[in-house]
């Protein structure tokens, strides 16, 4: 949940011809303390 494995995915979909691709910094966890509050965290 810290936006580790979404990185990996985005490399790999820019290597597929991907452009408009966003990952957010810190994951979802940071996304949900930061952003949303009202999202659940686990």
């Amino acid at each position: 949940r810290s936006g580790v494995r979404s990185a990996d995915v985005i490399r790999t979909l820019k290597q597929h011809g991907f452009k408009k691709l966003w990952n957010l910094d810190g994951g979802i966890n940071r996304w949900a303390k930061e952003v949303d509050t009202s999202l659940p965290t686990y």
